[in-house]
């Protein structure tokens, strides 16, 4: 059985259990509260938050480099606590930081592409 750890939500005074085996993000959800979040794999930034206190594993954060990371910003959709954490939950970094989730795109570059109806042949 993995160890549990306390994650406390510093804004609103919450502290939960969650084992290592398992992500923030969900666990959260399970006691209630409504963070934000997109992808649920690590690959854009909806669920970043910053970690005033404690590790949290990101191996699986492909959207976040080395540089949000030294300034203790982490993604809780896949992370795990491998300590007690402190999260500052509304605390969110400038958005040009990162690329766009798909929710932030403009809804003109999709559902507007057509393909052609060009036939194309090679002739050599």
């Amino acid at each position: 059985m993995a160890r549990s750890h306390k994650v406390t939500f510093q804004k609103s005074g919450i502290t939960i259990d969650v084992a290592e085996d398992e992500y923030i993000l969900e666990e959260a959800e399970d006691a209630g509260l409504r963070l934000p979040y997109d992808c649920r794999s690590g690959t854009c930034t909806t669920c970043i938050q910053k970690c005033l206190e404690g590790e949290i594993d990101q191996d699986m954060a492909f959207a976040i480099g080395n540089e949000e990371l030294e300034q203790g910003l982490r993604l809780i959709c896949i992370g795990s606590p491998l300590s007690d954490v402190v999260l500052d939950a509304s605390t969110v970094p400038e958005p040009h930081y990162f690329a766009p989730s798909i929710r932030q795109l403009p809804r003109s570059g999709f559902g507007s592409y057509r393909p052609s109806s060009r036939r194309f042949s090679h002739r050599m």
